[in-house]
């Protein structure tokens, strides 16, 4: 369960414990509306560290395909290809030519780290639209000024996006 996933279970905790305490309707909808908005600002809160998570990890993998060391660029594509292929011969070749075949527990990690690697190219940039999607929703809430503009001096609204860090130009 992630950090959204958890705000969301303990307010609902929170909400249905509001339910049975034994206080008058109104006493239990001035709770309730108290408790949707810090269930907002945890909400909130959980956004921009999920978004800063996604941009620390973007930052990484940016400064690793920059490098000018062939394998700091890429020993994360190398090692998703052993992954791979180890995969692929426990799956398939093995079984077809007879051959000896790692027990299922290595079968299951190599598969279970090919997740998690496909999660961090294939995943991780859907992860960041979703993140900015839900950033700019909250924005709105707010009564941000950028809510309905495509202003390209706000990175969340931009179509493209100078990054002050360096010089790569992304489009949203």
């Amino acid at each position: 369960m992630g950090i959204l996933g958890l705000v969301a279970s303990v307010a609902g905790s929170f909400f249905r414990l509001i339910d049975n305490i034994n206080i008058s309707e109104t006493e239990k909808l001035k709770l309730k509306t108290q408790a949707m908005e810090i269930q907002k600002e945890a909400l909130n809160k959980a956004l921009e560290l999920q978004e800063t998570i996604v941009k620390s990890q973007a930052g990484i993998i940016k400064a690793e395909a920059r490098s000018e060391s062939w394998l700091t660029r890429t020993w994360r594509p190398i090692t998703m290809m052993i992954f791979v292929s180890a995969y692929i011969y426990a799956v398939i070749i093995a079984p077809i030519f007879q051959l000896p075949i790692p027990n299922d527990t290595v079968v299951n990690k190599s598969l279970d780290i090919i997740y998690f690697g496909l999660g961090g190219y294939v995943v991780g940039r859907s992860v960041e639209k979703s993140v900015r999607e839900a950033t700019l929703a909250v924005a709105s809430i707010r009564g941000n000024p950028y809510k309905d503009k495509k202003d390209a001096t706000h990175p969340t609204t931009s179509k493209v996006h100078h990054s002050d860090e360096d010089d790569i130009v992304e489009e949203y």
